[in-house]
């Protein structure tokens, strides 16, 4: 697969291989590696990363909160045993870490 690299200046395309060697980000090892593109900075690029970042957020908010109705939900009944909390912990444990 060829290595992708973002350059987050705004560029023309003959400029590429000056901005890549001259980055203060040492980016040389991407010309040595193989083929390769950059892509320019936009205002759309920038809405979708904030887009992504925002539906990784609301999912772990979501999941979360699932997490914790199960945890309410199964620790309700006081009359448990110590092994059978300690049980149900690990099992939301496993079933957190799967997620």
């Amino acid at each position: 697969f060829p290595c992708t690299g973002y350059a987050a200046f705004p560029f023309d395309a003959s400029q590429i291989e000056t901005l890549v060697l001259t980055s203060p980000y040492n980016l040389e090892w991407i010309i040595q590696r193989g083929p390769y593109f950059i892509h320019e900075r936009s205002q759309k690029s920038l809405e979708n990363s904030f887009d992504i970042i925002q539906l990784v957020f609301c999912s772990f908010v979501f999941f979360m909160g699932i997490f914790f109705r199960m945890y309410v939900v199964l620790h309700r009944d006081k009359n448990k045993s110590v092994s059978t909390i300690r049980k149900i912990r690990r099992s939301l444990f496993i079933l957190f870490i799967q997620v």
